[in-house]
């Protein structure tokens, strides 16, 4: 799979999917714009991908400013004149408890990061693909947006808010030759999720029809799938990237 000649911003790349993504991508020939709240980190990802041959720029972004996401889209497209691919991976689980028990902040931060962020992102990702004259978009959601999970109250809301944010763009945009789809991981063995599960790990993993937690890998490749022309008459599917796990 080509990527040659194409401009990608992947928003959430300093880590875990969406770093890997960002490094696949940049493999397969797509100059990649790596994007985080962290400048550091995106710079050290970009720095990686360029020692490696790959084309790569750090912009930092924070996706819940809609200044952030609009000045980040500015800027590629006032260096490349165009932006063909995004894959907005940025997200974040702030903690599980049940409802009555989870607070309000907390309530509050992952709405922000997780259904703003995404809003903020198409708002600016689209004029440009629109201008452009297409573009492919996939959007990070999680296998709680759609099946519910206890203690995921808050997340599951998000998600399943993004879900179907998602999906009525990709309704609007169609007609301007845009695709945008979903990706709905489920237990990723990332460095952020294996610190949150700990000891949990290994009986999560059990329950999982496949028999493992997933890698970061198996979600960059369902996403490289998405973004590229093997994926042309897909538009609005939200893709359960969990070994099975929501039909559990």
């Amino acid at each position: 799979m080509s990527f040659t000649g194409k401009v990608c911003i992947v928003a959430g790349a300093s880590r875990g999917i969406g770093r890997v993504a960002a490094e696949t991508l940049a493999r397969a020939g797509a100059h990649v714009v790596v994007s985080s709240r962290d400048a550091a980190a995106c710079e050290a990802v970009a720095a990686g991908i360029r020692q490696t041959g790959g084309q790569a720029t750090a912009v930092a972004a924070d996706v819940t400013r809609a200044s952030d996401m609009q000045t980040l889209v500015d800027r590629v497209v006032q260096r490349h004149g165009r932006l063909d691919l995004a894959f907005h991976n940025a997200g974040n689980l702030f903690g599980m408890s049940p409802l009555h028990e989870t607070a309000v902040k907390r309530f509050e931060d992952t709405i922000a990061v997780n259904l703003h962020g995404p809003f903020y992102g198409l708002h600016a990702y689209l004029p440009a693909m629109i201008k452009g004259g297409g573009g492919a978009i996939v959007v990070t959601t999680a296998g709680s947006g759609l099946r519910p999970r206890a203690s995921l109250a808050d997340t599951s809301a998000s998600k399943w808010g993004a879900n179907g944010l998602c999906q009525a763009a990709a309704l609007e945009v169609a007609k301007h030759n845009v695709r945008i789809n979903v990706v709905a991981p489920g237990f990723i063995a990332t460095e952020s999720w294996m610190a949150l599960l700990g000891a949990n790990a290994k009986p999560l993993a059990a329950r999982v029809p496949l028999g493992r937690l997933g890698e970061a890998s198996d979600v960059a490749d369902v996403v490289m799938w998405l973004l590229g022309d093997g994926a042309r008459y897909v538009t609005g599917a939200v893709i359960p990237v969990d070994g099975g796990l929501v039909l559990v």
